[in-house]
């Protein structure tokens, strides 16, 4: 017994998945990451809480709220989305430090704006996780956008 089988359009099926795979890293996939790393940004602001009192963390003077930034890479074939800020002490507010002591000359000005004098304050150095708590509220609708970008690249 002999079957015959003929295979058509294998040429354009395969085009298709090409094109495809290039359109994964063209405008569909460039806008979730943008609209996703925009949202991350917007929440990891509104998480900065202003300052309550001693060992409550939070918004002094708003600079590091101000400097949080969206920002969209591209390595070699891959695109990366990063929020985060260039104040010297946005790491400190995320993931907190150990308690100590930090004398006068470095936290003189701030301690005086608080009402506490101009000296050096014992500082708990608890983790305010606002960037983490941003992205783990918004992971679903995340997830979402990256899904329907997928989705308008297949459905070409």
């Amino acid at each position: 017994m002999i079957i015959d089988i003929e295979v058509r359009g294998l040429e354009e099926t395969q085009a298709k998945m090409e094109q495809m795979v290039q359109d994964m890293r063209g405008s569909p996939m460039l806008n979730a990451m943008r609209d996703a790393t925009i949202l991350v940004e917007g929440d990891a602001k509104r998480n900065l809480k202003a300052w309550q009192g001693p060992g409550t963390g939070g918004v002094d003077t708003g600079r590091l709220r101000a400097s949080i930034m969206p920002e969209i890479r591209r390595h070699t074939e891959e695109l990366l989305g990063v929020v985060g800020s260039n104040v010297e002490y946005a790491a400190y507010q995320e993931l907190g430090t150990r308690p100590h002591f930090v004398s006068a000359e470095h936290i003189g000005l701030w301690a005086e704006r608080h009402g506490l004098g101009y000296r050096g304050v014992f500082v708990t150095g608890k983790a305010l996780r606002y960037l983490q708590k941003s992205f783990e509220s918004n992971k679903d609708k995340i997830v979402r956008m990256f899904e329907n970008a997928v989705g308008r690249i297949v459905g070409k």
